[in-house]
């Protein structure tokens, strides 16, 4: 065997019969004739042809035993000479590459070497889907430029990254390359990929125009969409990745054609944001008050806290306002605070952007509502049990800022018809609304003055199949012990498999099981009642 770089893996090809290679054992000793800690590994190729892997931390010759039941194969050992690394790099492409076209691929070798033989150009994946190339097929070659690099030639037969191995100066070297339209990551820390926070990744697109690239990302999790676009900087090209989960994420590119580029979809992973907002994202604005934001600082991404600040932008990215940082405190849980923003005549979407020493590290979306505005809001959940034919729905309101009788409401299923009957009532005191619907399903409330303008935001409301509940078995139980009955709760949520819940009470001898207690939706229970009236302690 001839010499091996010194650096990384090498890929040797051997010639091996008579026996399979999981059955070979292989040993390195070192030039000292010591054995050393290097595991060399024997393989079949896809084609039939083995490769030795080998690595060495030592220059100098090494020598292989090769054993099989404890005796030393024919041709065994195997002597090589381990010698310094040789670097090898794929220059920046002038022109496309791409399947079944000729393809020069330019190669820099910076030890200037007396001779280079290329020995194979292999796929490093083989596609079940081969692509039939415009001319005949001829051998790879490799030549030497006048720059001193040299210039491998092929047609390639299918997209993907792609392998040329060589010998330089007798020292097998591998190079690898990309054919056809590709991305790839570029130099990203995974650990700057922050939730809440505009993230610029950098990527390499080969052999495509970035304007024909489409790209979309979705959350891994929930496999819902997340905010993504492709943009170019004096650097190249970046995604732009705005997600306010955290976890694993893929984003896809693909060509005009829908046609993912190899190496989509690029798989990353989204840490905790650096700031979040402690209190609710809804925000009352006053024209008299400063509007506070309590918020708490991730200290292990955000190493100088103390240059911290803070603005509010409208939904067009128009700067509303520049906060001031209430001096930071430190608590068990980390490091917390509070922004003050001055007042302003401002209400709908915007967001809360933090940066430290001048760069960006959060951009948390709010909702502002000026606090002197008429508003209307559930008083419970978003979710009600469809009523029977002849009843109607009535749903509990809170009303600020507006008489309930000044208000009209418009009921919206998915599709977008209203219902035949919707309106604002009391029930005693309480404002409620009443409405009947035509179907199951997600809902929206719109609430106007009789001028017909808008009061507070659309309410979202899902409407689902009546509650019932029902006993899986009868049994008898001893009075003043603690039972559990099993029961079957349906309508607490049509979209949601819900585990089978257990009714437990201590029973004194009857038990009767109250079915309207469910139609609270939003925290189902059940009542248990002895014979005269009284409720027994019971959980579900």
């Amino acid at each position: 065997m001839g010499p091996i770089s010194l650096d990384g893996e090498v890929n040797y090809p051997v010639i091996l019969t008579g026996v399979d290679a999981p059955e070979v054992v292989l040993s390195v000793k070192d030039p000292s004739g010591k054995v050393t800690s290097i595991s060399p590994k024997l393989y079949q190729e896809p084609d039939g042809g083995h490769v030795l892997k080998l690595t060495s931390p030592t220059q100098g010759p090494h020598r292989i035993d090769a054993l099989h039941e404890g005796k030393p194969l024919q041709g065994s050992p195997l002597h090589v000479e381990i010698v310094p690394a040789i670097p090898v790099s794929v220059c920046p492409r002038e022109k496309e590459l791409l399947p079944g076209h000729p393809c020069a691929v330019c190669i820099e070798i910076d030890a200037k070497p007396k001779s280079v033989t290329l020995t194979s150009v292999k796929p490093e994946v083989s596609s079940p889907i081969y692509i039939e190339p415009e001319k005949k097929s001829e051998a790879p070659t490799i030549k030497k430029l006048p720059n001193g690099n040299y210039e491998l030639q092929f047609i390639p037969k299918q997209k993907g990254k792609h392998k040329a191995s060589m010998l330089v100066d007798g020292v097998p070297v591998e190079s690898t390359f990309t054919i056809g339209p590709a991305v790839e990551l570029g130099d990203v820390d995974p650990n700057t990929i922050k939730a809440n926070k505009s993230n610029q990744i950098p990527i390499n697109i080969i052999d495509i125009p970035k304007e024909k690239v489409r790209v979309t990302a979705k959350d891994v999790l929930s496999s819902k969409p997340v905010p993504v676009v492709l943009t170019t900087t004096p650097d190249g090209p970046v995604l732009v990745l705005n997600t306010p989960n955290v976890g694993p994420h893929t984003v896809e590119l693909r060509d005009e054609k829908g046609n993912p580029l190899v190496g989509s979809p690029l798989h990353l992973t989204v840490e905790p944001p650096a700031v979040t907002l402690t209190g609710e994202k809804k925000l009352l604005q006053d024209t008299k008050n400063p509007l506070s934001i309590p918020f708490a600082i991730d200290t292990s991404s955000v190493t100088n806290p103390e240059t911290l600040e803070a603005v509010l932008r409208d939904s067009e990215g128009n700067l509303v306002n520049v906060g001031k940082i209430i001096p930071l405190q430190s608590n068990e849980e980390g490091v917390i605070g509070v922004v003050e923003f001055s007042p302003k005549q401002t209400t709908g979407p915007h967001k809360v952007e933090f940066s430290c020493n001048g760069e960006p590290i959060a951009s948390i979306p709010v909702d502002v509502i000026q606090s002197d505005a008429p508003q209307v809001a559930l008083k419970q959940g978003p979710k009600v049990a469809m009523p029977k034919e002849d009843t109607l729905l009535e749903i509990p309101l809170v009303v600020s800022g507006i008489l309930p009788d000044k208000v009209n409401a418009v009921v919206l299923d998915k599709d977008g018809n209203a219902t035949s009957i919707a309106d604002i009532s009391t029930h005693g005191n309480e404002p409620v609304l009443v409405f009947k619907p035509k179907k199951e399903g997600k809902h929206v409330v719109h609430f106007s003055t009789p001028d017909g303008i808008p009061v507070g935001n659309p309410v979202p409301i899902t409407v689902v199949p009546p509650v019932s509940a029902t006993l899986q078995n009868e049994k008898v139980s001893v009075p003043g012990t603690f039972c559990s009955f099993p029961v079957t709760v349906t309508g607490i949520d049509p979209f949601v498999s819900v585990p089978t819940p257990t009714i437990k009470a201590p029973v004194a001898h009857e038990t009767l099981i109250d079915m309207h207690s469910l139609i609270n939706l939003n925290s189902p229970r059940v009542v248990v009642t002895d014979p005269t009236g009284s409720v027994l302690p019971s959980t579900i």
